[in-house]
């Protein structure tokens, strides 16, 4: 439609006939088709929005529909929600200018690694609380943001095993120290993000080797996220070569864990260091 050409959208009928859609019962099926309308009809965007990629794919239109229960007024506004974000983010330019994975070095507290898949395909971004913070929370954010992107970007591929749109959180604190980490309002900001603008995108966090501390403060992360989310957060311990797997629940076998805990993230399809 014009409309859909004037903010760069795909065709409804591109949405709609996604083999995630088709396979939808029909009045799942039927509220997607009226979601999808209304973003572009009821009125244009503005040029506030960055909606691109967002209203016109089917697993985004998927994803928040879930997340709010298929009730198409709130995903509607949690939707034009993130649009607004991404706009103000700056998040295509953001991406687009990102150029070359770095070396491994940081200076915001902490290295990002894509690290294989979890045991059912899962992408596995690997956070390594090993490097100084020198207090830049917006360059630990923008740096963040590109690895969920990224990771998102793995979990979408047709390839991808698991076919459920999630990556797996794996936190790395076996180098931690007082100095290795991002400011409280850093991890609230990255946090934040990722519930409210990529819903259905996290599939577990893993908290390896914590402090007490880091353990006590994992209560209070309850506070400012969604249940949902907070149920999705692990605290592991393990020793050198350990496989908890117990505590794992069936989320890794023994040869993925090894190879998301230390492998060294290799991956010929994305930047594998942020």
């Amino acid at each position: 439609s014009a409309q859909s050409e004037t903010v760069g959208l795909q065709p409804l009928a591109s949405t709609m006939s996604d083999p995630r859609v088709l396979a939808l019962p029909r009045d799942q099926r039927a509220a997607l088709r009226s979601l999808a309308k209304t973003l572009v009809e009821r009125v244009p965007p503005p040029k506030s929005e960055d909606a691109a990629g967002l209203y016109d794919d089917a697993g985004a239109l998927l994803r928040y529909l879930q997340s709010e229960n298929w009730d198409i007024l709130k995903t509607e506004a949690r939707l034009r929600k993130t649009a607004l974000w991404r706009r103000e983010f700056g998040l295509q330019g953001f991406l687009a200018d990102a150029g070359s994975p770095k070396n491994g070095k940081s200076d915001e507290g902490y290295t990002l690694v894509l690290a294989g898949t979890d045991a059912h395909g899962r992408p596995v971004l690997r956070v390594r609380l090993d490097r100084p913070d020198f207090g830049n929370p917006t360059a630990a954010i923008l740096r963040a943001v590109r690895g969920i992107e990224t990771a998102s970007a793995l979990a979408d591929q047709p390839q991808a095993k698991a076919a459920d749109g999630r990556f797996v959180l794996l936190v790395d604190f076996r180098r931690y120290s007082s100095s290795n980490r991002p400011r409280l309002f850093t991890l609230r900001q990255i946090a934040q993000i990722l519930q409210d603008h990529y819903p259905q995108r996290l599939g577990r966090a893993i908290l390896v080797n914590p402090p007490l501390r880091i353990r006590v403060a994992v209560r209070w992360l309850g506070a400012f996220v969604m249940p949902a989310t907070y149920e999705k957060v692990s605290v592991v311990s393990c020793g050198p070569d350990g496989f908890p797997e117990e505590v794992l629940d069936g989320c890794f076998d023994k040869e993925t864990w090894t190879a998301a805990l230390d492998g060294d993230g290799a991956s010929p399809s994305a930047p594998t260091v942020f």
